[in-house]
Parts: C-alpha cells; sequence; structure tokens
C-alpha cells in the first residue's frame, strides 16, 4: 500500500511540475488549458489509485470495528435499561414510604 502512496506523491510532483512549465512555456489559452489538464491528471490518477487501493486493503478491517461497535451498542443499552429499572425500584421504595408533611406554619 505504501508503494501507491509513493507514487502518488511522484504524481504529484510531477504535476506540480507540469503545472510551472505549461504556465511558462505556454504560448496560447488552449497550451496552457492542455498543460493544467495534464497536471491535473498526473497529480489526481495516483491519488485515487492509492485511495481504492487502500480502501480495499482495509475493507476486513472496517467490518470488524463495525461489529465492535455494534457490539458495544448494545451493551451500553442494556446497561442504561438495567440503570433505569433500578431507578425505578428505587422510586417505588420511596413511594412506599409514608411522608409526613409538616402543618402549614400559623401566621
Amino acid at each position: 500500500m505504501r508503494f501507491f502512496w509513493v507514487i502518488s506523491v511522484i504524481g504529484a510532483v510531477l504535476g506540480g511540475l507540469a503545472l510551472v512549465f505549461s504556465l511558462v512555456g505556454a504560448s496560447s489559452g488552449p497550451q496552457q488549458t492542455y498543460g493544467f489538464v495534464f497536471a491535473i491528471g498526473l497529480a489526481v490518477i495516483p491519488y485515487v489509485l492509492a485511495r481504492a487501493v487502500e480502501a480495499f486493503a482495509t475493507e476486513d478491517w472496517r467490518k470488524d470495528v463495525l461489529a465492535a461497535l455494534a457490539s458495544q451498542e448494545s451493551t451500553t443499552k442494556r446497561a442504561t435499561e438495567n440503570l433505569y429499572a433500578e431507578l425505578e425500584a428505587i422510586r417505588r421504595q420511596n413511594e412506599a414510604i409514608p411522608v409526613f408533611k409538616s402543618a402549614p406554619a400559623a401566621e
């Protein structure tokens, strides 16, 4: 995978040089346009290739991470539901305890 990123960097450098040479050496607008398109192609095509290779190489890792996150989410959901059940039990216990209200203060 590192090989493709090295190729991408080389393409970016060559694209930059092609851009400079097209600005300096072109005598007309169409020649500059061709130089710009050529420079963009030198930089973009290797980058896209490197990203595609990286995506294929990390696909299994991505699936494992997503599965771990889904498992963690369900564990968190169960823990939250248990916490709410405990809080509800405590609230019911507190309702069973009689609360004596003091008489309003005489003015």
